[in-house]
């Protein structure tokens, strides 16, 4: 079951930052940040003093500007205002699409005023709710994005590429671990209701998952049906992806070009088909500017 949580109060926030309004105003004006908000655990009453960071949402004061100059410079520079506490600072610019609403919707302004996305995401909050995507949405769909890129990467490559572009060899590992990355934080529950029949029977066979996704070629070649939903689906091999990242994170020096090339291949279009039917269609294709 999900925890509940609750929003606390203001002055509860103001305690948990350690800085009064007129270090932020200074903060800002130094900085030129037209608006600073929080958003996050910050606000809830599941924040832990001892190891929960402060998340920011911030626009540049420049018009046109994404992002502040020495954008990590400035990050360290609101950590000390808020009293060493680490600090994620994130401009409205950059902040990704499948959770954009949520938080416009949720944050609280310590500075300046809203951008008109941020009125108009909180104007659409208190008309419908919370109906924003879940966090386990949010991992299904950076799986999503870094495997289509994986596939768009490879349109007109070969096996021998991967020896003679370096650029597309690192970026094809580097978006198949990120991948795995996100498979890690997939919960359990998650994972069972899509978990291939191959991946459970061979999960233990390390000599299986060395390197790449099962194959999933054998993995995604049964259905099964989930209970509680209408809909079956072919599974995916959760524990040889995680395991995958791994493998290309850890053991760097040993990795099965071959494997990754299976995996380009054959493996990745699978998943993404897989990861789409797990996703509602709101949040398996970014929506053009003028629908957001």
């Amino acid at each position: 079951m999900a925890q509940v949580t609750q929003r606390v109060d203001m002055a509860t926030v103001w305690g948990r930052i350690g800085a009064t309004p007129e270090q932020i105003t200074a903060f800002c004006e130094r900085w030129n940040i037209r608006w600073l908000a929080l958003f996050g655990s910050v606000l809830r009453d599941d924040f832990d003093p001892s190891s929960s960071d402060i998340d920011a949402l911030y626009e540049p004061y420049v018009p046109n500007q994404k992002t502040v100059p020495n954008s990590f410079a400035v990050q360290d520079a609101l950590a000390q205002v808020f009293g060493g506490r680490d600090a994620d600072f994130i401009s409205v610019h950059t902040l990704k699409w499948r959770i954009r609403s949520r938080v416009f919707a949720q944050a609280v302004t310590l500075f300046g005023e809203p951008p008109p996305e941020v009125i108009a995401a909180q104007f659409a909050y208190d008309l419908i709710g919370d109906e924003m995507p879940k966090d386990e949405q949010l991992y299904i769909g950076d799986m999503l994005d870094n495997a289509r890129e994986v596939r768009e990467l490879a349109v007109g490559k070969s096996y021998a590429d991967l020896f003679s572009d370096r650029m597309f060899y690192l970026s094809v590992v580097h978006l198949i671990q990120m991948v795995g990355e996100a498979a890690r934080n997939v919960s359990p529950q998650t994972r069972s209701q899509h978990l291939s029949r191959s991946a459970a029977r061979f999960g233990r066979n390390r000599r299986a998952f060395a390197c790449g996704f099962l194959p999933m070629r054998r993995a995604f070649t049964c259905r099964y049906p989930v209970q509680n939903q209408l809909r079956t689906y072919l599974g995916i091999p959760w524990q040889s992806i995680v395991r995958m990242r791994n493998n290309l994170v850890h053991g760097y020096d040993r990795i099965n070009n071959e494997k990754v090339w299976e995996t380009v291949t054959n493996d990745i279009p699978a998943l993404i088909a897989e990861l789409e039917a797990m996703l509602p269609p709101k949040l398996r294709e970014e929506p053009p500017p003028w629908l957001r």
